[in-house]
C-alpha cells in the first residue's frame, strides 16, 4: 500500500477521475472509497472483462487507469496492451499491480503500462518475514512520485532492503517450483467430485486462459477453488483437518496457506456477487513443500468435508 498510495496521491488532484478494475486488492479499494473520494477525486470501477475497450468509460478528466492483472481473489485478467494503447492516446497514466505474476512472469512496462506496483512482501521476499511495497516507472514519473513517498514516510529500512535482495537471488528458482506444484494440485483438484470449480489462469478451462497465455510467461502459486455447496460445519471440518496448510492471508513464502473467501465483502453483497465469491470458495497459496504431501493433506480435508456433509 505504500507504493500504491504514494503513486495515486502524487499523480491525482482534486477534481480528477480515476478508473479502477473491479478486481483490485481490498485495501486499494478502501483507499479509493474512503480517502480519495474525500479529496474530491471521482472513482469508477469497471469489469475486468471490459478492459479490451474502455473508451466509453473515460471522461475528459480521467487521469489514471488502475489495473491488477491477475487479481488476487478470482484472478481476473485485463488486456494490458489494449489499456496502455488507449490510455497513451488520451494522455492518461496507467498503473498496474503485478504482485501475482512478479517481474519474472509478466513485464507490464513492455506492454506500455506507465507504473508497476508490487507487494514485495510476497514472492520477492519469499520467506514471510518482510513487508515491502515496490514501484517501477520512468525517471520522469519517479521524480513526481518520490517526494510524496518521502513525505508519507515510506522509507525502507536497511535490514528490509537486505531481505528483499536476498529474496531476489532465489526468485526464479522458487517461482519454478511454485508454478509446478500449484498447477499439479490445481489439476488434481479439478478431478475431485467435492470441487465445483478451480480458478487458476494456467488451466485451459479458466475464463481468461487465452489472455493469460498472451501476457504471462508463467504461473505462480496462488489460486482459488470452489467446493460443492455445503454447510458451515463441512467448511470448518475441511479447514480443521488440514495440517500442512496454514490459515493466512498472504502468499509467496515457503509454507502453503489456505483462507476461506466467504467473509470477503460481506458488507457489499452486490460487489460480492460481481466478484463471484461465495461461502464455498477458498484461496490457497501452494508453498515449497513436497506436492505429494500437500495432496495427502488436501485429501484429509476433503474426507472431513464429506463426513460432515453426510
Amino acid at each position: 500500500m505504500a507504493a500504491i498510495t504514494a503513486a495515486l496521491l502524487a499523480l491525482l488532484n482534486h477534481g480528477d477521475h480515476l478508473l479502477v478494475a473491479d478486481c483490485v486488492y481490498g485495501p486499494m479499494r478502501q483507499f479509493c472509497d474512503d480517502t480519495l473520494t474525500r479529496m474530491g477525486i471521482a472513482i469508477d470501477y469497471f469489469p475486468p472483462a471490459e478492459s479490451a475497450d474502455l473508451s466509453a468509460r473515460l471522461r475528459d478528466n480521467t487521469r489514471i487507469i488502475y489495473l491488477e492483472s491477475p487479481g488476487s481473489l478470482t484472478f481476473d485478467l485485463q488486456d494490458l496492451p489494449a489499456v496502455a494503447q488507449l490510455a497513451r492516446s488520451r494522455g492518461i497514466i496507467t498503473i498496474t499491480d503485478n504482485s501475482w505474476a512478479t517481474p519474472i512472469y509478466q513485464k507490464p512496462l513492455d506492454f506500455g503500462i506507465d507504473v508497476v506496483v508490487h507487494s514485495g512482501t510476497k514472492y520477492v521476499a519469499g520467506h514471510s518475514d518482510l513487508t515491502l511495497g515496490l514501484l517501477a516507472c520512468s525517471a520522469s514519473l519517479f521524480e513526481r512520485i518520490k517526494p510524496t513517498a518521502t513525505l508519507l514516510g515510506a522509507c525502507l529500512a536497511p535490514d528490509d532492503a537486505y531481505l528483499a535482495l536476498r529474496g531476489l537471488r532465489t526468485l526464479p528458482l522458487r517461482l519454478a517450483q511454485h508454478q509446478a506444484s500449484a498447477l499439479r494440485i490445481a489439476q488434481w483438484l479439478q478431478q475431485r467430485p467435492e470441487v465445483r470449480e478451480v480458478l487458476h489462469p494456467g488451466l485451459p478451462e479458466f475464463p481468461g486462459h487465452s489472455l493469460a497465455q498472451a501476457q504471462l510467461r508463467g504461473f505462480t502459486s496462488l489460486f482459488s477453488f470452489r467446493l460443492q455447496p455445503g454447510t458451515e460445519a463441512a467448511r470448518r471440518a475441511f479447514l480443521d483437518a488440514l495440517d500442512l496448510f496454514l490459515i493466512g492471508v498472504s502468499w509467496g513464502g515457503y509454507e502453503s496457506l489456505m483462507i476461506p473467501l466467504g467473509g470477503s465483502y460481506k458488507d457489499d453483497p452486490e460487489l460480492r456477487a460481481r466478484r463471484g465469491l461465495d461461502d464455498d470458495t477458498f484461496r490457497t497459496s501452494i508453498g515449497l513443500e513436497d506436492p505429494d504431501d500437500l495432496i495427502v493433506d488436501l485429501e484429509k480435508g476433503l474426507a472431513a468435508w464429506r463426513a460432515a456433509m453426510d
